[in-house]
């Protein structure tokens, strides 16, 4: 498990030193998600927006950090958006898929073959989509505009699952951009100030 399960009483001052950084760290990162999920509040469209915005901080915390902390960020991010941010939406969308997507979306590109690790990211994101409205209608009373009927809530899911795609092939770019221009710089960093 490594370092994540550092005693306080019997660790060395280097190693709680790191240790504390590190949470420190995860503690700004979960801060920014926070403020970006309450800034929906503002514009309407913010409530797709920034819950992507939000998990894209992940992509700081997975190249410099484990997995398991890049999730404490999710679940810290998660709780206090769902108690402080106004937009419902926006909260649900982040804590039910965008939170914890760019930790999963490492294991989900393992899969073979192409058509399977599709499959699989559409099924998620799917099933996430129907849950949030599932409970934005039946727990958060949510009026629902059912001008369209049918048609209207095909299209939206259509639209929907447009945007994931298009969502995904931005994630794995800016995770590849990330890895090639800001790691190192970031690394050094974090290493000067730790």
């Amino acid at each position: 498990m490594g370092n994540d399960n550092i005693k306080f009483d019997t660790c060395e001052p280097g190693e709680f030193m790191k240790w504390s950084f590190r949470a420190a760290f995860s503690g700004i990162l979960c801060a920014l998600g926070v403020v970006l999920l309450f800034l929906s509040g503002f514009v309407s469209l913010f409530a797709y927006l920034m819950p992507i915005l939000a998990g894209m901080l992940l992509i700081v915390s997975n190249a410099h950090f484990s997995a398991r902390m890049s999730l404490c960020i999710y679940a810290a991010t998660s709780v206090l958006g769902l108690i402080l941010v106004t937009d419902r939406e926006c909260a649900l969308l982040y804590v039910l898929f965008f939170g914890y997507y760019p930790v999963l979306s490492a294991y989900l590109e393992r899969l073979r073959p192409a058509f399977v690790r599709w499959a699989a990211k559409f099924l998620l994101f799917n099933a996430a989509l129907t849950l949030c409205e599932w409970l934005l209608i039946a727990v958060f009373r949510v009026p629902v505009d059912d001008a369209l009927g049918v048609w209207g809530i095909l299209l939206a899911y259509l639209l929907f699952n447009l945007l994931f795609w298009l969502y995904d092939l931005l994630y794995r770019r800016a995770v590849q951009i990330y890895d090639r221009r800001f790691k190192k710089r970031v690394a050094r960093f974090l290493k000067g100030i730790s």
